[in-house]
């Protein structure tokens, strides 16, 4: 029975006494909410971080051909419009609405299962790291409507490459992005508030300057090597 079955799995982990280690703060309160009596930590999730300020875009756009002036929002997900979780089904009606204010826009949508193109936006399949990167480098801006999450690596990854972050205020999501200062955060569900934020950033130029703080907010705390040295602490820590 499902009550018996928890109810072993916690005595259980009474038992062997574990450490949990989460990405988030998030994440390792709602085990605690679960288990009061878990250890836990966290360690943010971290990636590889560009040893220098990104710079101008033109050469990532120039492979995409994409005008290199051009306003670039992104969307991705695995599964592209079809991740339910990742606001797939509500990426066309954002688009659209930043479209109608940004008529110069060039949309990307990545991660479905074909490629092709409608007027000004570009429909991509999954990519690989390398394509990831290159399709990061030439955005203005990331939009990521995600509807639960807990620590996303493609903020992380799109901050790394200084492109700006508009996302909805879920699990984690606050502990990557500072709304205003490293990025635009929403309440879950607002999609044309997400939409409308997105554009003035744009249109203003303040998500390019959030952007650029996000690089440099982020790289001590979301590089790779930050997060190797964290798990080496707690590693050392547990053997001596």
């Amino acid at each position: 029975m499902p009550g018996e079955r928890c109810l072993r799995l916690r005595e259980e982990l009474r038992r062997l006494d574990p450490l949990l280690v989460a990405p988030s703060r998030w994440l390792a309160g709602m085990a605690r909410s679960v288990l009061p009596d878990l250890r836990t930590t966290v360690v943010p999730n971290g990636v590889p971080w560009t040893a220098e300020r990104p710079g101008e875009r033109g050469q990532a756009r120039k492979r995409l051909g994409i005008h290199a002036r051009a306003a670039v929002i992104l969307f991705a997900a695995h599964g592209g419009k079809e991740a339910l979780l990742k606001g797939g089904a509500h990426w066309e009606p954002i688009w659209a609405r930043i479209k109608e204010q940004l008529p110069e826009a060039v949309g990307l949508f990545v991660g479905g299962n074909r490629s092709g193109r409608q007027g000004d936006l570009l429909l991509l399949p999954f990519a690989d790291r390398r394509s990831m990167d290159l399709v990061l480098e030439a955005s203005s801006l990331l939009v990521y409507p995600t509807l639960a999450d807990n620590h996303p690596l493609v903020v992380l990854e799109a901050m790394a490459r200084g492109t700006c972050v508009a996302a909805f205020e879920v699990g984690g999501l606050g502990e990557q992005i500072r709304s205003g200062s490293t990025g635009l955060l929403v309440p879950p569900g607002q999609w044309r508030t997400l939409a409308d934020r997105a554009a003035e950033a744009l249109r203003t130029g303040r998500a390019a300057g959030m952007a650029r703080t996000a690089w440099e907010h982020g790289r001590d705390r979301f590089s790779v090597e930050r997060m190797v040295r964290d798990y080496l602490r707690i590693y050392n820590g547990m053997v001596e």
